[in-house]
């Protein structure tokens, strides 16, 4: 299905996807390995689209995906018990960890922990296969004029330039589009509690 961002003044996902997933996975790791097949996917997450495409200029760290580390301790500590609502966030969970969680899961299952890195989350995935794959969820700065909570946005690693204003619709939009050309994650996001962030709303 094409998504198009026209509305919103952005390229289509499909002509996003083109350039995004044209080269190396993201961080330079190896793709997933695993092909989603269940079907067609629940509209509520079809629907989610990019908040914003990361622009490094808009960035108040100077410093590419290195300085910012999102805003203070005492909101982090609030989108953390925010978060702790979702079937898949595991909040101190070290890599270990997850990886026992997530052997003999089905491919594409999933959990977000808060990485050691502040500010930042990890994403582990169980790949076709049984292999499980570790990624960062990186904060950005969204600009003065953002309506994303604590004007901080969010992306799957360095490669990816979809940025989102929440960790449960940047999840959301993965489990309702491909990434890595044909991966999607498999789960559910339950919707949000502030302003931004995912809502159980179809599309049009």
């Amino acid at each position: 299905e094409k998504v198009v961002w026209s509305t919103f003044g952005l390229p289509s996902f499909v002509e996003m996807a083109q350039e995004e997933y044209g080269g190396e996975g993201y961080d330079n790791e190896e793709p997933l390995g695993w092909e989603f097949s269940e079907g067609i996917v629940n509209p509520a997450y079809t629907g989610v689209i990019p908040d914003a495409i990361y622009d490094l200029s808009v960035d108040d760290s100077g410093q590419k995906d290195k300085g910012y580390m999102a805003v203070k301790a005492s909101w982090l500590d609030e989108q953390w018990s925010l978060l702790e609502s979702q079937p898949w966030f595991r909040g101190h969970m070290n890599r270990q960890q997850s990886v026992d969680e997530l052997t003999g899961a089905p491919g594409g299952s999933f959990v977000v922990r808060v990485s050691s890195q502040p500010g930042r989350y990890a994403i582990s995935v169980i790949q076709h296969g049984g292999n499980i794959e570790h990624m960062l969820i990186l904060p950005s700065y969204a600009g003065a004029d953002s309506t994303a909570p604590g004007k901080t946005q969010y992306r799957i690693g360095t490669y990816s330039k979809l940025c989102f204003n929440t960790v449960p619709k940047l999840v959301a939009y993965y489990i309702g589009h491909e990434y890595f050309g044909k991966h999607r994650l498999r789960g559910e996001v339950l919707p949000e509690r502030q302003e931004g962030g995912y809502m159980l709303v179809a599309p049009n």
